[in-house]
């Protein structure tokens, strides 16, 4: 019987699209992971950001108390302004659009400052609304860059739950043709060959274990064919010779019955 050689492996198909599945949920895994990390992060630089909007109003009202001093206060926006919170806005990750604000703020604080340390306490104050403004701007444009990483990460989620999705119906697809309907056609060939029906029609298969499997079958089949003949062929010769000798002993059986 020639031996079929096999190139593919149904095993190896499965393996593979089982490691791009674990692959795709550890990916998933680790983005969730990621945004969630930076979102802790984003959600005390809005926090911070957002104080500064009062830390400037309470610098404006200290101008206009009697002995307020404001350094403290300067000292207190600035250390918001420049602390390690807003710091992590230098990180590769973060858009140019959202450290541009930032910059925007500084600057803008900058001016603040010099009016502060000029006493020019009016200037200041009409100057403030419009610094506000930048301020609200800065922690907007934040706001959304956070809620488009949130975004970003359910329509990741998503796709990669259709990807899975899709990948496991193929591999039950696949695994019905390829496996288990091979392997009901054998079942139904082995209750053939017990009932002595050895010429059987064994199911193609194009994958290495399958087709492996098929051919020790059929292998098989043809030698218990060959056998059952063989066997089947002894016994006849034995019935005819049973059949000639029989009157040889019929005689014998009338001669000693005779004497």
């Amino acid at each position: 019987m020639k031996i079929r050689q096999f190139n593919q492996s149904a095993t190896s198909t499965l393996r593979q699209a089982l490691i791009f599945i674990f692959g795709l949920s550890l990916l998933q895994a680790m983005l969730t992971l990621s945004v969630e990390s930076t979102n802790l992060k984003d959600a005390n630089m809005v926090n911070v950001a957002g104080s500064l909007r009062m830390q400037s109003y309470r610098i404006a009202h200290a101008l206009t108390t009697p002995h307020s001093t404001i350094e403290p206060k300067i000292v207190e926006f600035e250390t918001s302004l420049f602390g390690a919170a807003l710091a992590g806005l230098n990180t590769w990750y973060y858009p140019d659009e959202v450290s541009h604000h930032y910059y925007q703020v500084v600057v803008q604080w900058q001016k603040m400052r010099q009016l502060l340390e000029a006493n020019k306490a009016q200037t200041y104050h009409d100057n403030l609304i419009s610094f506000v403004a930048q301020i609200d701007t800065f922690v907007l444009t934040l706001q959304n860059y956070s809620e488009n990483k949130v975004r970003f990460l359910f329509i990741a989620q998503s796709i990669g739950l259709v990807v899975i999705l899709l990948i496991c119906s193929y591999l039950m697809g696949f695994m019905r043709q390829r496996i288990v309907k091979p392997l009901h056609q054998l079942m139904a060939a082995t209750k053939q060959i017990k009932n002595r029906q050895f010429d059987v029609n064994f199911p193609q298969s194009k994958d290495q274990e399958i087709g492996t499997l098929t051919q020790a079958f059929h292998h098989m089949a043809e030698e218990l064919k060959q056998l059952y003949l063989e066997m089947e062929g002894k016994v006849n010769l034995k019935t005819q010779e049973l059949d000639q000798s029989q009157p040889n002993c019929q005689l014998l059986i009338q001669y000693f019955a005779a004497a």
